[in-house]
């Protein structure tokens, strides 16, 4: 059953970023985006302890027209698969899919 509320809008470039879990950085890559969330693609390596449902959760380091938007957004970990997870932000983003699609690298 599908629970999202906007749809996600997928990235075919790489948008490399920091995700910070816990106070915690570590590498991740975002994979799509919707107004409510983000789901990322994690490094192997540190920073995995912290990656578990309910941790806090911001976004840091985000480039490109999408930066300004992503940047210090805070959220928790909505779901965790095998180097993968959701982020579910505290603020859903203010704009229309359109509006997001323009500003992600497709």
């Amino acid at each position: 059953m599908e629970r999202r509320n906007s749809p996600r809008i997928p990235l075919d470039v790489p948008c490399l970023l920091t995700l910070v879990l816990e106070g915690k950085a570590c590498p991740a890559m975002l994979i799509d985006i919707s107004a409510g969330g983000v789901h990322l693609a994690l490094s192997p390596g540190p920073g995995g302890d912290a990656l578990r449902v309910h941790a806090k959760a911001s976004l840091a380091d985000v480039p490109g027209k999408i930066g300004p938007v992503l940047n210090n957004r805070e959220g928790a970990v909505a779901w965790v698969a095998e180097r993968h997870c959701g982020i579910r932000l505290d603020e859903a983003l203010p704009f229309s899919v359109d509006e997001l699609m323009e500003m992600t690298p497709l």
